[in-house]
């Protein structure tokens, strides 16, 4: 009696849930697959009832035979923890300790580990939120929400992190080293993931987050972006049903010119989830955007474009803005360009501002400064607030102190706008005080005259901060002869670390991937006549990609990298 009770218990449980199908083991339906087969028996002794399962973790559970309905929590929650085991690609290295310990929390928290698997972000968040909520002793939902709003570029809650680090023992070392290296600065945090890995290299989630710190952050502290892709393919090759792998593989290979990487990790993405969510869906159209203007032809790229915005749910995707802008990660400036040109012919206001903005960091990075400053002018009209009237006016300094023209006039020129700012007693004092800084850099451009945090600076002060110092420590170092800090300095450009979607003011990233081709240029200089060939190499083959287009005196350094691919015989002249 108490088995049958108990099987009919158990089944009306998971019976409301809408992931479960639940039928009698004699009604088994021919050609059905993924199903799970759960057997067992009850032991009735004299005062309590225990149930022996045969296939499932933690196998016996037992109650006071008055109380046995309460086995049926029990037997729920572990039939809930084989079907986590068995479905997700995060079950390795299980931390049961930290999980819900109720079966609907469990349930619910099993539904976002599907969704982190399929890559949808906002659909994860939200089943997370709602796991928490249902049982806030799950600390593993409070990482995986942290995660996940880093992923969403969203604020993370200090409230939500101190809970899981409160709770850090409950996790299992590899786990708990994750958490303790997101709290240290960049290079003790690359350190410590890579322990991870080499500690416990079958710990899929490790090669993750070491390659999603590597191409995200790894090159603010000198390591090139493709160091991110051994990291990432491990972490794929472990679980392909990991959805984020290939997205961030995805991103990656196109940014680094592997069409044929590109390709395949944007088909293995496609084959791990279905129906996604609005974030999702714009994420995955920008990837293939991304990948239309590293590697097809104008008029194929543009044609992709205009099929993605013609998708209603990307084209109304209220980050629509941050597309064309996003497209330097990619170093697709061309689609910065093109892009940005559509939104600025939008009605919106805000569209306008941002495809301004992507067509004048995409100029810069093309070598086209003329049409660059033409186009902030336009943008000052567009958004004519103080902000961006002084990104124009920084701009115009930072090229002409970061890489001099033939004009005469446009550093004096660049310098009296700025004293412009600094008398501008009407200007808030953090704007004055940014002119300020720039304006005694462009008195000696070798000289850094503030020695600020950088990556303070660059994320809540001031865009062009971080592309000034790195250029400009690099040319420290290369005239002390030091060319390997140098290499280091002017890699900074790769990374992918926005503050947030890129829809409002001008941030420090897209100013970082406008100057990219420029400390190309200078790093092909610096490594060219060193024992290893492939580093200028590889640098003369994008500045050739990349300024052969430009204004004359960019034309002419593309023609000057093009003989020199021959004269070093590089595999391949671009």
């Amino acid at each position: 009696m108490i088995a049958d009770s108990l099987a009919r218990l158990v089944r009306a449980e998971l019976d409301g849930h809408p992931d479960f199908c639940i039928t009698a083991a004699r009604r088994r339906l021919p050609g059905r697959t993924g199903g799970m087969l759960v057997r067992g028996r009850v032991v009735v002794g004299d005062s309590t009832v225990r149930v022996e399962l045969a296939d499932l973790p933690a196998r016996d559970v037992s109650a006071p035979l008055a109380a046995w309905p309460m086995l049926r929590d029990s037997l729920t929650y572990r039939i809930l923890l084989a079907v986590w085991d068995a479905k997700s690609p995060l079950a390795s290295s299980l931390p049961v300790r930290a999980l819900p310990r109720t079966p609907l929390g469990l349930a619910r928290f099993l539904e976002a580990e599907q969704f982190v698997a399929a890559a949808q972000w906002e659909n994860a968040y939200r089943a997370y939120v709602m796991a928490e909520a249902t049982d806030s002793t799950c600390w593993l939902c409070s990482w995986r929400l942290s995660e996940v709003e880093r992923w969403l570029n969203r604020a993370h809650d200090p409230v939500r992190t101190q809970r899981y680090l409160r709770h850090i023992d409950s996790f299992p070392p590899a786990y708990a080293s994750l958490m303790r290296a997101a709290q240290l600065p960049l290079p003790a945090r690359l350190d410590t993931l890579q322990v991870v890995t080499e500690r416990s290299s079958g710990f899929f989630l490790g090669w993750f987050q070491l390659g999603d710190e590597l191409f995200h952050r790894g090159p603010l502290a000198g390591h090139p972006r493709a160091e991110a892709i051994p990291a990432l393919e491990t972490a794929a090759r472990r679980r392909p049903d990991f959805g984020p792998a290939w997205e961030h593989l995805a991103w990656v290979y196109v940014a680094e010119g592997d069409s044929a990487g590109a390709a395949q990790a944007l088909d293995s993405l496609g084959r791990t989830g279905g129906a996604l969510d609005r974030y999702s869906a714009a994420l995955r159209a920008l990837l293939t955007v991304g990948f239309a203007w590293r590697f097809l032809p104008d008029d194929k790229a543009l044609a992709m474009t205009r099929a993605a915005l013609a998708d209603p749910v990307a084209g109304a995707s209220a980050d629509l803005g941050a597309a064309p802008r996003m497209l330097g990660s990619f170093d697709a400036p061309r689609g910065e360009v093109a892009f940005g040109r559509i939104l600025a012919g939008n009605p919106s206001r805000d569209l306008q501002r941002s495809g301004l903005i992507a067509q004048v960091l995409g100029s810069v990075a093309l070598g086209r400064p003329r049409e660059a400053l033409e186009l902030a002018r336009g943008l000052t009209t567009i958004s004519p607030d103080l902000d961006i009237s002084l990104f124009a006016g920084e701009l115009e300094a930072a090229l002409a102190g970061l890489d001099p023209s033939p004009d005469q006039n446009a550093t004096p020129v660049a310098a009296a706008r700025l004293l412009h700012w600094r008398q501008n007693r009407a200007a808030p004092a953090r704007l004055r005080d940014r002119a300020a800084w720039m304006s005694a850099w462009l008195d000696q451009p070798g000289v850094l005259p503030h020695a600020l945090d950088l990556d303070s600076a660059a994320r809540t002060w001031d865009p062009f901060y971080r592309a000034v110092e790195r250029l400009t420590s690099a040319d420290q170092h290369a005239r002390r002869g030091d060319v390997d800090a140098a290499r280091r300095d002017l890699l900074w450009h790769e990374h992918n670390d926005v503050v947030s979607l890129p829809t409002g003011l001008p941030q420090a990233a897209e100013v970082d991937w406008a100057f990219g081709t420029l400390a190309r240029w200078r790093l092909a200089r610096f490594t060219d006549g060193g024992d290893d060939r492939a580093v200028p190499c590889n640098a003369y083959r994008d500045v050739v990609r990349l300024w052969a287009g430009g204004e004359p005196l960019y034309r002419a350094r593309a023609d000057s990298a093009r003989l020199r691919l021959r004269q070093l015989g590089c595999r391949s002249s671009a």
